[in-house]
């Protein structure tokens, strides 16, 4: 087998264990959840806040 189809096989291969992950993964993971450890804040709004405060030089 040449080495890029060997190559193109994996790729495909893992490819397909994530798609099957991915479901399973956007249950898991929410993006609204609030945490404790920090600040009560979701996800999407403490990287929101890290990022402003990344661009403040603070």
């Amino acid at each position: 087998m040449s080495q890029s189809l060997l190559s193109d096989l994996c790729r495909m291969k893992i490819k397909g264990q994530f798609d099957r992950l991915l479901p399973k993964l956007k249950l898991f993971y929410n993006p609204k959840r609030k945490h404790t450890n920090n600040g009560m804040l979701s996800p999407v709004d403490y990287e929101t806040r890290q990022h402003k405060l990344n661009q403040a030089g603070v």
